[in-house]
């Protein structure tokens, strides 16, 4: 029984740790985007085809 609870603890954090980053797959066509309510600037997104997010604070 223990060892269940262990196990159902350690699948929870490994599936929150998973989600912490991601990376996003930018369209040519975009015009603006932003993260956490502020502005991409253009210069950031010139040239690239993705654009990799780390963990955020709360």
């Amino acid at each position: 029984m223990k060892f269940n609870l262990v196990l159902m603890g350690l699948l929870a954090l490994s599936l929150n740790l998973s989600a912490a980053a991601t990376t996003l797959k930018l369209s040519p066509d975009i015009d603006l985007m932003m993260v956490d309510g502020k502005k991409i600037t253009g210069s950031l997104l010139k040239g690239a085809d993705n654009l990799e997010l780390g963990a955020g604070h709360v």
